[in-house]
């Protein structure tokens, strides 16, 4: 008999903790309810969406956090590199959709990678056609631009170019937006400026030669592609060029430094290139000076040259700042550096000087130069 009551204490106080914990339980149920009811109220107000409180039967499910990839009308994460995609859309704005060589449409699925930066370091020049029939010198522009490749080849009746020379005296060689000197383009006729837009009523556009245009249309009249919207004034719009060849008298040269929107500076050459070398078969070292007018500041630009990448018809070709060794910096009159220049530089013609059986020659160009912050 005593067995019989202690097991029935025993029952009693599993049957109470039981009953408390139902009871626990429901008032929990509640206060998530009432919580999410809340929830749904503030996010109605905000967002004029109606929303659905969870029913009983979802009570358990864990509240979706907002981290999670969210469905395919929401704007992609930042970073969604190798998510599946249809079109570019779906990726984050430094990614393109990628897919296979001729997969154009949007019914190919396809996964987002990264828009390569570093096209104008290429040395072959590789036509392709683009998915928007626009010819690029390369599959890395295309890419660069968010396009997929159509085929191999330039598209049909496109004349691809890389200045106007290549094209009609009614054409210009017009390129991608921000494109300027490190690629090629597609001749195009030019617009007539008499059918361009009234001055004022368009925001103005940074042509490639970094002057200031009332609009895309006049810069394209001009046979000037365009480089971005806006002023000149952005710290990639500096600008370098340079040239010296033996049948000069002095070389030419001028640099442009965009400190900051209100901070434009100014250097020209001071003397004519230096080239050294240890191993004049493989390498050269060139150097090249330039100053401010009123001689308190200094530029100079170095860069190495591999032979390897002069040789034959390839030019012209890019080169980053830092790529071989190469820098562009500015100093002040106590020789503190006071811009650090990155980005990159072209080289359209180059004859090193101690081969006597050329004419000895540097045309250089920059583009898409920037301050180190």
């Amino acid at each position: 008999m005593q067995k019989v009551f202690a097991y029935l204490g025993f029952f009693l106080v599993i049957l109470t903790v039981s009953c408390s914990n139902n009871v626990q339980n429901v008032v929990a149920d509640e206060n998530t309810t009432d919580s999410a009811a809340k929830i749904d109220n503030e996010q109605s107000d905000t967002t004029l969406v109606d929303k659905e409180i969870p029913d009983s039967e979802s009570d358990n499910e864990t509240i979706k956090d907002e981290n999670e990839p969210q469905d395919e009308n929401t704007v992609p994460d930042e970073d969604t590199v190798g998510n599946e995609c249809s079109q570019n859309d779906d990726c984050s704005t430094n990614e393109f959709c990628a897919k296979e060589t001729g997969s154009c449409e949007t019914s190919v699925m396809g996964t987002c990678e990264k828009r390569p930066d570093d096209c104008f370091l290429e040395r072959v020049i590789s036509p392709v056609c683009g998915c928007d029939d626009y010819s690029y010198s390369s599959s890395c522009w295309a890419h660069a631009e968010g396009v997929v490749v159509k085929h191999d080849g330039q598209c049909d009746g496109d004349v691809m170019c890389w200045n106007n020379e290549a094209c009609e005296n009614d054409e210009f060689c017009e390129k991608k937006l921000g494109v300027c000197d490190t690629s090629s383009g597609v001749c195009h006729k030019k617009p007539n400026p008499d059918d361009c837009p009234p001055p004022g009523i368009t925001q103005p556009f940074c042509g490639c030669d970094l002057y200031e245009y009332e609009d895309i249309c006049y810069s394209a009249s001009g046979g000037i592609p365009v480089k971005h919207e806006g002023k000149c004034n952005e710290p990639d719009d500096s600008k370098f060029y340079y040239f010296f060849g033996a049948n000069a008298g002095s070389p030419s040269g001028y640099l442009k430094v965009v400190m900051s929107e209100n901070d434009i500076r100014e250097y020209f050459s001071a003397d004519q290139h230096t080239e050294n070398s240890d191993d004049p078969a493989n390498t050269i070292t060139v150097t090249i000076n330039f100053k401010n007018k009123d001689d308190t500041e200094h530029a100079q630009l170095q860069f190495t040259v591999l032979l390897s990448d002069v040789q034959g018809d390839i030019f012209p070709f890019g080169m980053g700042l830092g790529y071989h060794e190469s820098y562009l910096k500015v100093y002040d009159a106590s020789e503190n550096v006071i811009a650090d220049m990155q980005g990159g530089i072209m080289i359209y013609d180059y004859s090193p000087l101690f081969m006597s059986s050329q004419i000895p020659t540097l045309d250089v160009r920059g583009l898409n130069l920037w301050v180190k912050e």
